[in-house]
């Protein structure tokens, strides 16, 4: 049998906290010496540690632990390309802006596109998205068709600049 002033000793928190906490689950008053306290039993008191967090159960010793959830590294790989993939997409944008250069004003649709650069729909989309300063307009409401806008100099000075990082 504890009192809130033990039950705050023994665990290092106020004794404010343990009233509220005893208020808050109902646990029983006697009356000493006309004063109502607070009497915690071994099952309030526990309940007092859990809802504290500072008693935690054993961890049983036969429970497996997996490193590599710890390794930072092997996530950090998997977000990196490899050089060789970096220049595979240097080489897409080469060609479809060369493709795009020759066609002019006509345009190219997409499925063609796709075929052409052997690409299924959403990586032509990543590919769009990576180089958004070349010169290159999209017209989906009319005709769902890529153009070229810029000079034929342009996509020299565009590519350096797009993949001088």
């Amino acid at each position: 049998m504890y009192t809130v002033a033990e039950v705050a000793r023994k665990t290092k928190s106020s004794t404010a906290e343990v009233r509220y906490f005893a208020r808050k689950y109902t646990i029983p008053k006697i009356t000493i010496d006309n004063t109502p306290v607070f009497i915690f039993g071994k099952k309030e008191y526990r309940l007092f540690l859990f809802y504290k967090n500072k008693y935690k159960p054993k961890e049983s010793p036969l429970q497996l632990t997996f490193d590599f959830y710890n390794q930072t590294a092997i996530i950090k790989k998997q977000n990196v390309k490899s050089a060789k993939q970096k220049r595979k997409e240097k080489e897409l944008i080469k060609k479809m802006c060369t493709l795009l250069q020759k066609v002019g004003e006509a345009g190219i649709e997409r499925v063609f596109l796709e075929k052409k650069l052997k690409l299924d729909k959403y990586a032509l989309e990543k590919l769009l998205a990576k180089c958004t300063r070349l010169p290159i307009a999209e017209d989906d409401r009319i005709d769902n068709k890529l153009y070229w806008v810029g000079n034929e100099n342009d996509i020299i000075q565009m590519l350096y600049r797009s993949f001088k990082r």
